[in-house]
């Protein structure tokens, strides 16, 4: 089989998904060492130009890899598929590695320590005012199993946290998988980097107890479930949302006390 850019000899898929098929490849430049390839489908190439631009100028910010987000070695073009080549990472999701972990007690460390790294990781995208905007179990992965080899994947939604890219949501707000969106985006609300920290809350819960926080279809269903645990969302809040005549009913009276209200009135009193 001839080499893929003159370099990297194909070994395995190791995944598949919508947009891509990640192989395992071997750097022939490099003594053989294993790597991972993405190899975008080809409607998706404009996806594979931005996820490595966004990456190039992670990479470039953590030029140690301290942060837990993927490393890019290089990118180039098969065919008409845009590829990018990263560090070879286990394809088997964070979830799935749980599974194999008992249902007791001990698993909550391991649960701990996947959020200390997990924070570690959105900590450095919010210092680079990037949200990740997919963050879910299927988008991080391990090197191996040890957590320390956690990696945040998948930038190909990622938005830099600005009014010109913010704004581009504003029509239908399709970003994050619905299983771990926000209520904000649920609602249409305007959006910010609070919203992979409700990603994240999500996937712990998920680990800690073997299934999603709040299953669900569709929207609705997964409002219930929020509402359930949580309470009626904030009506003084969600009120300003694109979509609160559809989920009017999710949200609290309109006399539910506010905090934001409470603060003003203590600033005035002061």
């Amino acid at each position: 089989m001839d080499l893929l850019a003159f370099r990297y000899k194909f070994v395995d898929i190791i995944g598949q998904g919508q947009s891509s098929v990640f192989i395992k490849a071997m750097d022939t430049f490099r003594d053989n060492s294993l790597v991972s390839i993405k190899v975008l489908h080809s409607q998706n190439n404009a996806l594979g130009a931005q996820e490595a631009e966004c990456l190039r100028k992670l990479n470039q910010a953590d030029p140690e890899g301290y942060s837990a987000t993927l490393r890019l070695f290089t990118k180039f073009t098969l065919d008409e598929h845009y590829c990018m080549v990263f560090e070879l990472l286990n394809p088997c999701q964070l979830n799935k590695y749980f599974d194999n972990l008992p249902r007791d007690e001990t698993r909550l460390p391991s649960v701990r320590k996947v959020a200390l790294y997990l924070l570690q990781a959105l900590g450095f995208l919010q210092r680079q005012n990037v949200i990740h905007a997919d963050l879910k179990p299927e988008n991080i992965l391990l090197q191996n199993e040890n957590f320390e080899s956690l990696k945040v994947v998948d930038f190909g939604n990622a938005i830099q946290c600005v009014h010109e890219e913010l704004s581009l949501y504003y029509g239908d707000f399709e970003l994050q998988t619905l299983l771990y969106r926000a209520p904000e985006v649920m609602f249409g609300l305007h959006f910010g980097l609070e919203v992979d920290l409700w990603s994240l809350g999500c996937i712990l819960a998920e680990l800690y107890s073997g299934s999603p926080l709040f299953y669900g279809k569709d929207k609705e269903s997964i409002m219930t479930k929020m509402v359930d645990l949580l309470g009626p969302m904030p009506y003084n809040v969600c009120k300003r949302g694109k979509f609160y005549s559809e989920l009017e009913h999710f949200s609290g009276s309109s006399s539910q006390s506010d905090g934001t209200g409470a603060i003003s009135r203590y600033q005035q009193k002061t």
